[in-house]
């Protein structure tokens, strides 16, 4: 069952420029917005709540992986495991796109999407 996130218009504006480039694409650099998240559940709350404000936006979100080599599993459960469940299959598919991510790092998100789609939404 997909949500809307909440919005906040102010915050959105200037998110959305600080994370667009001169093509009009929105990158998030994960080694530089997230490094000293990417270990912790908590980290990863933070990390979700940039990512539902750009998403918010409609356009697809680039998350960039380069030069990270390791998150947590609390961490791809918290961001990515989560946003799969809120947004539905189709949308997080088209509109949450990953470069650059080393495959132990894509197999843990892949595992967090599995197993928080069993579990939904509610406490982990």
């Amino acid at each position: 069952m997909a949500r809307s996130f909440k919005q906040n218009k102010a915050l959105g504006d200037y998110i959305e420029r600080k994370f667009e480039n001169e093509e009009g694409e929105l990158i998030f650099n994960v080694k530089d917005e997230a490094q000293r998240d990417t270990g912790s559940r908590q980290g990863g709350k933070r990390i979700r709540g940039i990512l539902e404000n750009l998403l918010r936006e409609g356009r697809p979100v680039i998350l960039d992986f380069g030069g990270v080599g390791v998150v947590s599993s609390s961490f791809a459960d918290e961001v990515f495991g989560r946003l799969f469940v809120e947004m539905g299959p189709c949308a997080f598919m088209t509109r949450v796109q990953m470069r650059n991510v080393d495959p132990t790092i894509e197999g843990l998100i892949d595992r967090a999407i599995m197993q928080r789609t069993r579990l939904g939404n509610g406490d982990a």
